[in-house]
């Protein structure tokens, strides 16, 4: 970045490195820059919804992904966060028609198991979160070497069954 300040890519990793440190202000100043620089990007409002939810802040993490998903054209990893802020704020209803919504999508593209994983561990649904992680090492996700570092399976960590995963992966 110091050679290339305006660099989405830059600035993008940058903003993500904040946020799996978890140090999610950084990241949502990151995120927020990036945003001013390219408005509109989706991968820059997803990291900046996802930083927001770790802080807390539901409301503006499920504005941040209501555009994104608009301006993705209904991205699955942008459905599944916005399943997974609703399941944490305590929307599990609408966190289940996201779940629906990647379900549906399943008929026309590929929908990553990971994702479905994601919105389960925001309803606090254990085994189906690991029925889906399952699913997701099974076909070698190319999101499962994140198990370690994503603050979403924090709740997971003392369960024996995601050290086994991470065994499994090789983490």
């Amino acid at each position: 970045l110091e050679l290339d300040p305006l660099s989405l890519l830059g600035n993008l990793e940058l903003g993500c490195a904040s946020y799996y440190g978890r140090q999610y202000d950084q990241a949502i100043k990151g995120f927020q820059e990036t945003l001013i620089l390219y408005p509109n990007t989706p991968l820059a409002s997803w990291g900046l919804a996802r930083a927001l939810a770790q802080n807390k802040m539901y409301p503006e993490a499920i504005s941040e992904l209501t555009k994104a998903k608009t301006a993705s054209q209904d991205l699955p990893d942008i459905i599944a966060e916005l399943g997974y802020v609703h399941a944490v704020s305590g929307n599990k209803v609408e966190a289940k028609r996201f779940l629906q919504e990647l379900t549906e999508q399943t008929k026309r593209r590929y929908v990553n198991p990971y994702l479905m994983a994601i919105v389960y561990v925001g309803l606090d649904e254990k085994d189906e979160t690991f029925a889906w992680l399952d699913k997701a090492y099974a076909e070698r996700s190319l999101y499962m070497p994140w198990l370690r570092v994503e603050p979403k399976w924090d709740p997971l960590r003392s369960d024996p069954r995601f050290a086994a995963l991470l065994r499994r992966v090789g983490l």
